[in-house]
């Protein structure tokens, strides 16, 4: 059974723009909107390196909250 999504003409164009040539559509649909599955890349880090990982993403996060908090700061004064 097939069935119709319906897109904007600027996702179309965005998608066909990314299409290989030998892929239909919905091929290139597919490959533009998926996601590893945890089973792909389970083993690829040791136990120490995923968590390294986490914490270098935790630090990175929490810079850029900060970043926004002096930002807001910084836009909000009544200077």
């Amino acid at each position: 059974m097939d069935e119709t999504i319906r897109v904007s003409e600027e996702f179309y164009s965005w998608v066909e723009s990314r299409k290989r040539e030998d892929e239909t559509m919905e091929d290139a649909l597919r490959r533009l909107t998926r996601r590893a599955h945890p089973s792909e890349v389970t083993g690829l880090f040791t136990p120490e390196e995923a968590e390294e990982m986490k914490e270098a993403v935790k630090r990175l996060r929490e810079g850029d909250a900060e970043r926004k908090r002096r930002a807001r700061e910084a836009f909000s004064s009544d200077e």
